[in-house]
């Protein structure tokens, strides 16, 4: 049995993240089956790699959207105050832009389906 998306993962919405997270459960064992079975090994060897994948990608995420959360919902007005100016700050350039959303919407889709479909 394969628990993937909601039923295998609880996560803040911060990011929109579960939804990306359950896609990216159910096209990988479309990959890492066949990708498996295709060099003549057992389907087994197919889920574990699966499954490490999958795993190291759900820790991720999870890791992303519990900072942003807590980020999000700080009660001191002093930390909120260093929050807010160093996301000001990063506002500013380019690639501060790209690394706070890439701090909360996760990877690219071109790095999302490179890894959905790692095997090994």
């Amino acid at each position: 049995m394969l628990l993937i998306g909601d039923a295998a993962h609880v996560c803040s919405p911060i990011g929109g993240q579960g939804l990306n997270l359950g896609l990216r459960d159910a096209v990988s064992p479309a990959a890492a089956l066949p990708a498996a079975t295709a060099r003549g090994g057992p389907a087994d060897a197919g889920l574990a790699a699966w499954r490490r994948t999958r795993r190291a990608d759900a820790l991720g995420v999870l890791a992303r959207t519990d900072l942003a959360t807590r980020a999000w919902t700080l009660r001191s007005a002093p930390a909120r105050a260093v929050r807010d100016t160093a996301v000001r700050g990063a506002l500013t350039t380019a690639a501060g832009r790209r690394l706070l959303a890439e701090a909360v919407a996760g990877p690219r889709p071109n790095q999302a389906v490179r890894s959905a479909g790692a095997v090994g």
